[in-house]
């Protein structure tokens, strides 16, 4: 059923549009509202659309063979496969630019839940460009095994810190091994993830410590061993990820590897690459 349609047409053109021939695409963007406000709703499937306009340009430079002789089947015997295209993900997108928009919102209950859609028509011009040698962000973390020791309460706590070179904005992944990536920060709870280079203590790491927050390592059952990951993009200009692949129960879970991967390339390839950094830590979890 179709409600609150919103005849909003708005056409956004650069200063330098004109001095640059792109190409016309037309893409919809979706996002489910159940936790967000119409305005904050529209901005995500506006978000999306963009993202979505950009990579039917740009398209990405994750080589085909990458995902070769990977399946979803096999996703189990394969993660080490994918863990090696997170690991380059950033390094391996290329960047387009949107000179020129017009676009249109609309939303609809589906199941009781505002659901927020957007019809973009974008022109799309491909940039290029090289990383910031200077920007750098890493994650430390003083070991990398971690122990089940057979309860919640008792299982060792995730222990690491992320430290950056300049002043951004943190989004932190854990890639998890059961074929699925978690969206750590920022969250519902924790959503002011900005760095700066000259506080001993960043914001988000009060947020943490006054929730009593703790990320906690846990095995699947009967899993003597496995291996998950951290993966931290960091942003100078914010631009939060979004996806329509999130799980409903408020966690920002993304389904599958080939999901998670799909929609951090659709959202990396709207950052010119001397804007983010980014890092990827491994750790292993064993039964105690």
């Amino acid at each position: 059923m179709k409600s609150n349609l919103l005849l909003l047409i708005f056409t956004l053109t650069f200063n330098f549009c004109f001095a640059q021939t792109g190409t016309w695409v037309e893409t919809i963007g979706k996002y489910s509202g159940f936790n967000v406000t119409p305005e904050e709703g529209q901005k995500k499937a506006l978000d999306i659309a963009r993202g979505e306009a950009i990579k039917k340009v740009v398209g990405v430079r994750v080589s085909e063979e990458t995902f070769r002789n990977v399946s979803e089947s096999q996703v189990g015997d394969r993660q080490s496969e994918y863990f090696d295209i997170f690991s380059r993900l950033g390094r391996s997108t290329t960047t387009g630019k949107i000179i020129e928009e017009e676009y249109e919102f609309e939303t609809r209950i589906e199941n009781n839940l505002p659901f927020y859609y957007v019809k973009l028509r974008a022109n799309v011009v491909e940039e290029k460009g090289e990383a910031d040698p200077g920007f750098i962000v890493n994650i430390r973390m003083q070991r990398d095994v971690y122990f089940d020791r057979g309860s919640q309460n008792k299982n060792d706590k995730l222990e690491f810190k992320i430290e950056a070179t300049k002043d951004c904005y943190i989004y932190l992944f854990n890639i998890l091994s059961n074929d699925s990536v978690q969206l750590i920060m920022p969250n519902a709870y924790l959503k002011d993830n900005e760095y700066r280079v000259n506080n001993t203590e960043q914001e988000f790491e009060k947020k943490i410590k006054s929730m009593g927050m703790n990320f906690t390592v846990g095995l699947s059952p009967n899993k003597p061993s496995q291996t998950e990951a951290l993966y931290v993009i960091a942003l100078k200009d914010k631009l939060d990820f979004v996806s329509g692949n999130f799980s409903r129960d408020g966690l920002s879970v993304i389904p599958t590897y080939r999901a998670a991967i799909t929609d951090i390339m659709n959202w990396l390839i709207q950052i010119p690459i001397d804007e983010r950094a980014e890092a990827f830590k491994q750790f292993e979890i064993r039964k105690l």
